[in-house]
């Protein structure tokens, strides 16, 4: 994590890792899960303020505000540290459900 806050920038390195429930909601779908209206509201939701971020990083990178030696690899830094929050919570829920 502190290796994406110095490749990119402050909210481009918090989004993903603030959105643990989101990444969490995800893994557990995947894992047979299933998830209620509100929380796949909350899903889309999230995933708009992911777009809301990064695609004016994306469409204004030629600009000098923008332009960071490694700023992509910042954001899938920040994003990889994200999900693998989500795996840990998830790991933790599913260990405890099955060896009390």
């Amino acid at each position: 994590f502190p290796l994406s806050l110095q490749l990119t920038g402050l909210a481009e390195a918090l989004l993903p890792i603030s959105l643990l429930p989101l990444w969490g909601s995800l893994m557990g779908r995947f894992l047979g899960d299933e998830l209620p209206l509100r929380t796949k509201l909350a899903v889309l939701g999230a995933l708009c303020s992911i777009a809301v971020i990064f695609l004016p990083v994306i469409y204004l990178s030629g600009d000098n505000e923008f332009d960071r030696p490694n700023w992509l690899m910042g954001d899938v830094i920040a994003v990889l540290t994200g999900i693998g929050f989500g795996g840990y919570s998830n790991a933790v829920r599913y260990f405890s459900l099955r060896h009390p």
